[in-house]
């Protein structure tokens, strides 16, 4: 049996060959939810990718591209999400609390029930196309699909 780093590695290896290997990954493997706590996945472009589900806590994402990403029930607690690119993602039920998401840009991405307690918000790009970033923020809460710190 392979340790858990060897694991890991293997599958950020597996994710720096692209998307389509990483959708054969997810398709040999059903059910598995992917664990690639604190690694380092800065600046990869994985747009569309299907990370639905996987623990991504403590990880470097910072200026990756997760334009139309599946993070659907993903947590990323305490994860480095600066100047990362979640433009049309779907992170319903993802949980960032205390990820760091200064800069990042989520616009038309897809929040319901998720949780950014503790998330570092400042200078976030949020929002869709016509409509101010304190509008949709303020309406989700309102909504409760959005928990923000107190």
């Amino acid at each position: 049996m392979q340790d858990s780093s060897q694991n890991m590695a293997d599958l950020v290896a597996t994710m720096k060959k692209g998307r389509d290997a990483w959708l054969l990954w997810r398709n040999t493997h059903p059910g598995v939810a992917p664990q690639l706590a604190e690694a380092d996945l800065s600046g990869l472009d994985l747009s569309s990718f299907d990370l639905s589900a996987s623990t991504l806590d403590r990880a470097d994402l910072s200026r990756a591209k997760l334009t139309k990403a599946n993070l659907s029930g993903a947590t990323l607690r305490q994860t480095n999400l600066y100047d990362a690119h979640l433009h049309c993602a779907d992170v319903r039920h993802a949980d960032f609390q205390g990820a760091d998401l200064r800069e990042a840009l989520i616009k038309e991405a897809r929040t319901d029930g998720a949780d950014f307690t503790d998330a570092k918000l400042q200078h976030l790009i949020w929002g869709s196309c016509g409509r101010p970033q304190h509008e949709i923020r303020d309406e989700l809460k309102r909504q409760g699909q959005l928990k923000l710190p107190s």
